[in-house]
């Protein structure tokens, strides 16, 4: 069986992490690269938490440090506040009180991995993205998972890149197909399109037929793991790290909310998905900084919206691939 290629762009992040087990676990992917991002945590923090993954599962890919900040504004971070049980956004430097970094300090929870010993590459994650799709054209999974910064440069550096991409698939978006979809960083927008709104306008308004997996879906309490999950992961080196960060998201909030994982299953299995079409319309101003307007369900040149999982297929699929036994 030909395995599926995958390039990842992410800002890990425990869900992102989970997604990079899941798909360095699998036996239908190869991981042709990850390009990191600013997003759960600053970009120092996402490459080198992608680089510890990376060398912990043991994975044959390469790590591409991507941008530091959006396009246009400065970076910010969703902070939990306890006291309040609610997340607000802030830059690093105007850290609310007693705010915690949602994905905790460094981004992987309370998870300790070894120092990278790799070294980094030259190339940035933008132009990283824009080599793997012109190498193998039209065979190339992209799936976004942080805030679309990465993505969206890499198409103002080659315009032919959503042809030359087999798919787009981006974690991010409230699109009100469900009544699940509304924000989770504010009221009317979901952090990675909030994050940074003028590079997500750029990628949907270039990429007609991307798939958003937003929180219309990973939102719905019926699509989280919860405490009886964590028992289904064995004792391997895969399962044990995405146990104890699973764990850190329990422990803190209650659940885990799979968003990147759900993200990468569509490349894994896009028959458990329900979509319908619509084009997506991105608010870069005030209130609607980050809003996503899906209008026109038949709209021809529109994206793929995803509105249903079957959640117990990804469940399922997601315990069979970690847990399978890593040789040493």
């Amino acid at each position: 069986m030909s395995l599926r290629m995958l390039f990842l762009d992410m800002d890990p992040g425990v869900d992102d992490a989970i997604a990079i087990i899941f798909a360095s676990a699998s036996r239908k992917f190869s991981v042709l690269g990850i390009s990191t991002v600013a997003g759960n945590a600053p970009i120092e923090d996402t490459t080198e938490n992608a680089r510890r993954l990376v060398d912990f599962l043991r994975m044959e890919t390469t790590v591409f440090k991507g941008a530091s900040k959006p396009l246009v504004r400065p970076h910010e971070i969703a902070y939990w506040l306890p006291g309040e049980k609610r997340v607000v956004p802030a830059r690093e430097t105007q850290r609310p009180d007693g705010g915690v970094p949602f994905h905790g300090e460094k981004g992987l929870g309370d998870t300790r991995l070894p120092r990278s010993r790799s070294s980094l590459r030259k190339v940035s994650g933008p132009e990283a993205i824009v080599q793997a799709a012109r190498k193998d054209p039209e065979a190339v999974t992209l799936v976004a998972t942080g805030p679309l910064t990465n993505v969206a440069i890499a198409l103002l550096l080659e315009p032919k890149l959503p042809t030359l991409l087999s798919k787009l698939v981006v974690m991010g978006g409230a699109y009100g197909k469900t009544r699940f979809g509304t924000g989770n960083i504010t009221e009317n927008a979901e952090f990675n399109v909030y994050c940074d709104p003028e590079a997500a306008k750029i990628v949907f308004e270039g990429f007609a037929g991307a798939v958003c997996v937003g929180l219309d879906v990973t939102a719905d309490p019926q699509n989280m793991l919860y405490e009886r999950d964590v028992g289904r992961f064995r004792n391997g080196r895969k399962a044990s790290l995405a146990r104890s960060l699973i764990g850190y998201d329990l422990r803190t909030y209650g659940r885990f909310e799979a968003h990147d994982p759900l993200a990468l299953y569509y490349a894994y299995d896009s028959s458990a998905f329900r979509t319908v079409r619509a084009r997506v319309e991105v608010g870069t101003t005030g209130a609607l900084r980050g809003h996503t307007n899906a209008k026109a369900r038949t709209a021809k040149n529109g994206q793929l919206i995803a509105t249903k999982v079957d959640f117990e297929r990804f469940r399922k699929d997601l315990f069979a691939e970690i847990n399978v036994p890593q040789k040493d």
